[in-house]
């Protein structure tokens, strides 16, 4: 896993997050 993608799989995380806490 490249750094890229663990930075990728944390921004969907924080999205889906986000998206729960509206």
């Amino acid at each position: 896993m490249t750094p890229t993608d663990i930075i990728a799989a944390a921004y969907e995380k924080a999205d889906r997050i986000n998206d729960l806490l509206k």
